[in-house]
């Protein structure tokens, strides 16, 4: 449900290690929408994401796993244009997935 108000508290640094790859379009949207109501101005939100341009699957240890087209660049770009929030990837490796910050 993304209740981060439940802490009453507004935040500088938020992070999603290995997350977002597990959700859904609808998910990831409505996160992004409610953390952006409990960040500071300046905040930061660093989360990986699998860059794919096609759809195709893997094994998740025993589960298949799913993950979408939409985990493309230009889903992250769309998504911090839709809540006025900068989009940047930075130079930080990852041995499987891109790193993205969402900038309030």
């Amino acid at each position: 449900k993304f209740e981060f108000k439940n802490f009453k508290k507004k935040f500088d640094f938020a992070m999603a290690q290995s997350v977002l790859t597990h959700l859904s379009q609808i998910q990831i949207d409505k996160c992004i929408l409610e953390l952006k109501q409990v960040m500071n101005p300046g905040g930061q939100f660093v989360f990986t994401y699998n860059n794919l341009d096609y759809s195709r699957g893997f094994l998740y240890y025993d589960h298949p796993m799913i993950a979408g087209g939409f985990c493309d660049i230009r889903f992250w770009e769309n998504l911090g244009a839709k809540y006025n929030i900068k989009f940047i990837t930075p130079e930080i490796k990852h041995p499987q997935q891109q790193v993205g910050i969402y900038l309030f």
